[in-house]
């Protein structure tokens, strides 16, 4: 009978090591797991971080491209202007003339 004993022991023994085993490692899976995701929301702040930058950088290309272009659109206008009042009385004549009044 004491081998019987001895026996449930031994199995009484070996159901606690697994059971303690399955304790450790849910602890270390779940330590596992957090570590993960904060390695993952750091990551995904990197990126959002990233992305917003670049966004607020293409954003001043783009308006320093639109004034730009702004600029040399109002210089070409002033340009047209000019030419325009230096050669207006020569352009109306011309009008006139292809209009067929002559007067």
């Amino acid at each position: 009978m004491n081998i019987f004993e001895w026996a449930k022991d031994i199995e009484k023994v070996y159901q606690q090591l697994i059971e303690k085993a399955r304790k450790e490692n849910t602890l270390e899976l779940q330590v596992f797991k957090e570590q993960q995701e904060n390695i993952l929301k750091e990551l995904l702040k990197k990126n959002h971080d990233l992305v917003n930058l670049s966004l607020e950088s293409l954003s001043e290309d783009v308006t320093n491209g639109v004034r730009s272009y702004e600029a040399q659109f109002d210089e070409a206008l002033k340009l047209i202007e000019k030419d325009y009042q230096k050669n207006k009385s020569e352009l109306i004549s011309e009008i006139i003339s292809k209009l067929g009044f002559k007067f």
